[in-house]
């Protein structure tokens, strides 16, 4: 009778120490093999964003101002896409402009070159760029570096449009991918009453005149 006792006092302690029934004893899990959230997920090495940046829908977006001799304003950073983009001097000046980067679309193809990357700017009003633009590049995790890529332009009137370009730009390496340098190029000596300017970078060489 003791021995019983003694043998349901131990099991009854071997109970209490690894758990008993159909519920497995608890282990602690280490949190580096936890499955990464969205959001945790969504943290890698990207452009950084703009001061004032916000994502409206599927586009991001900043409103910046170009000054008289001209700048490097800073592209939203969206999708993995980021950088400056070079404006040239403007005249009046200082003139505030939106910039917006979308997803580009499928359908906006350049001799078959596929866009990777696409940026619109709104003016405020009408105005005339100088000659030269500031150096500036799109950085994207998807461009490879020493690859060539095809930048374009169309610039939208009252009205009609305006096709810009194209010009081509190797890209180089940088801290978010590669980098097309120079995308600013095709807006030197423009101007006029445009409501919209509409500046593509795609997969591929499509041109003879650098950026």
């Amino acid at each position: 009778m003791a021995s019983r006792i003694l043998w349901a006092s131990l099991l009854s302690f071997v109970c209490v120490l690894y758990g008993c029934g159909s519920n497995p004893p608890v282990r602690p899990v280490s949190t580096d093999t936890l499955p990464q959230t969205s959001s945790e997920a969504g943290t890698g090495n990207r452009p950084p964003k703009c001061k004032g940046q916000v994502i409206v829908g599927h586009h991001a977006e900043v409103t910046e101002r170009v000054p008289r001799e001209g700048a490097a304003l800073c592209v939203p950073s969206f999708r993995g896409f980021g950088g400056d983009l070079g404006f040239p001097a403007v005249d009046p000046a200082p003139q505030p402009v939106k910039l917006i980067v979308n997803a580009p679309q499928k359908g906006m193809l350049l001799a078959n070159h596929r866009p990777i990357f696409n940026l619109e700017w709104l003016p405020a009003e009408q105005f005339t760029f100088g000659k030269a633009a500031p150096p500036g590049g799109i950085s994207g995790a998807s461009m490879i570096p020493g690859k060539t890529y095809t930048g374009y332009g169309v610039i939208g009137f009252k009205g009609g449009s305006k096709k810009i370009g194209p010009c081509y730009s190797v890209a180089t390496r940088g801290k978010y991918g590669g980098v097309f340098n120079n995308l600013g190029t095709l807006m030197e000596k423009q101007g006029g009453s445009f409501i919209v300017w509409d500046l593509t970078i795609y997969d591929g060489k499509e041109a003879s005149r650098k950026c």
